[in-house]
């Protein structure tokens, strides 16, 4: 079951525009050399301190062995955890069915 997984951060005020650039920048990049599939990212239009990461996985055991080696890997540690989790007031999680993402897509109304 495929899934996606929406990631919804606060960031501290007046640093959007840093974390943007550490992200379009660093995160993206290694991201995708990781093989994540990422579907969409950036600044979130209602508020100055908002920020969203929209990446889809094959399984739930898939996202989770793909973030513990991203998120352990001596890349990420080393040149990008604390730059970026700096500017992080803090951050949300959804995980929904790729099915169910898509129906809402589609026209159809209902809850995911």
């Amino acid at each position: 079951m495929e899934i996606i997984e929406i990631r919804n951060y606060l960031i501290k005020k007046d640093k959007r525009n840093e974390f943007h650039h550490l992200v379009e920048n660093a995160s993206i990049p290694m991201l995708k050399r990781w093989n994540v599939t990422v579907i969409a990212y950036g600044k979130s239009i209602h508020d100055d301190n908002s920020y969203y990461l929209i990446r889809k996985y094959q399984s739930l055991k898939q996202r989770e062995t793909s973030q513990n080696a991203f998120y352990n890997s001596e890349e990420w540690l080393n040149n990008y955890d604390d730059a970026i989790m700096r500017l992080i007031e803090n951050y949300t999680t959804s995980v929904i069915e790729l099915d169910r993402f898509e129906q809402f897509f589609q026209g159809e109304s209902r809850s995911l």
